[in-house]
């Protein structure tokens, strides 16, 4: 199991190798959808975005020791269980879609360029 500080360090990763691959690209290629029913480089960006923030007064308490695990954290199987729940279905060879909740959901139109920095 990763600590805190370990999973920070590997989203500034992702987050850097984001930036060198997409930072070429146009706001109209950011943009671009393969489908009017499937997300841009922009709107995925923007939900991982949403989805990642709302993970930080946590992982700050967490960090700051200020945080305790709660009774259904400390059954040993039911976070593993879930955890390989969502990974599963967040594969690209995953055959059920999964509904991003509507806090977690991108903009409908075009986003703003600057999201590559956001994210």
């Amino acid at each position: 199991m990763s600590t805190p500080s370990e999973l920070i360090a590997e989203a500034q990763q992702v987050a850097g190798t984001a930036r060198v691959a997409f930072a070429p690209l146009s706001s109209a290629q950011m943009n671009w959808k393969p489908s009017p029913t499937k997300w841009s480089i922009a709107q995925c960006l923007e939900h991982l975005t949403l989805l990642n923030t709302s993970y930080f007064p946590r992982i700050e308490k967490i960090l700051a020791g200020e945080r305790s695990t709660s009774v259904w954290e400390r059954v040993p199987l039911l976070p593993a269980f879930f955890a390989r729940l969502v990974l599963s279905a967040v594969q690209p060879e995953s055959k059920g879609k999964v509904k991003a909740r509507t806090a977690f959901m991108p903009e409908s139109g075009d986003i703003d360029i600057g999201i590559l920095a956001r994210f």
